[in-house]
């Protein structure tokens, strides 16, 4: 059917195979994100925008692979911080984060609070939650330790944002 799966989904397909098959697409999704922001910053270093009479690696980019100039600049910044983070490199490799948690991640980790980053936001998304923690913690200049954060007992899928007891809080819930 696909380029990675060999059958499609059917009238057949339990939730199991339905949703062990979105895990693994996820997990290669995450790796071939990495993979793209690495050939990203290979390109750009070689400026193959010239070899097509280009103006920028930007315009390539955008006309090769539909990229907006702010996304090619990110994915080659997050490429760039990838060379100085080799465990969220790895990790990212592996499909085990996704690019968007990756590209957060890249603003405040560094190298010597990198692992307690990766354990702290392991296993949860970046769709609002992670974002905000990471925005409340600060950007690139002011890389340092993750906020205390712990997760909650149960996670539940409330979504990103939710009332509890009158109160509006942000939850974590499991990624993959």
């Amino acid at each position: 059917m696909g380029a990675f799966i060999e059958k499609g989904p059917s009238a057949d397909t339990s939730r199991q195979v339905a949703d062990e098959t979105r895990r693994l697409l996820g997990r290669l999704r995450a790796a071939s994100d990495f993979e793209l922001c690495q050939w990203f910053l290979c390109g750009f270093r070689l400026k193959v925008h010239d070899l097509y009479g280009f103006a920028s690696f930007r315009e390539y980019a955008e006309r090769w692979f539909g990229c907006s100039g702010r996304a090619t600049e990110e994915r080659l910044r997050v490429a760039e911080r990838l060379d100085e983070l080799p465990k969220l490199s790895a990790a990212f490799a592996a499909g085990e984060f996704v690019y968007s948690a990756v590209r957060e991640l890249t603003r405040v980790a560094d190298a010597e609070t990198e692992a307690e980053w990766l354990e702290a936001l392991r296993g949860v998304s970046v769709g609002g939650c992670v974002r905000e923690e990471l925005a409340e913690y600060g950007d690139s200049s002011s890389r340092g330790p993750p906020p205390t954060w712990v997760p909650p007992p149960e996670r539940h899928q409330l979504g990103r944002r939710d009332e509890i007891d009158g109160s509006r809080v942000s939850l974590a819930y499991p990624l993959m």
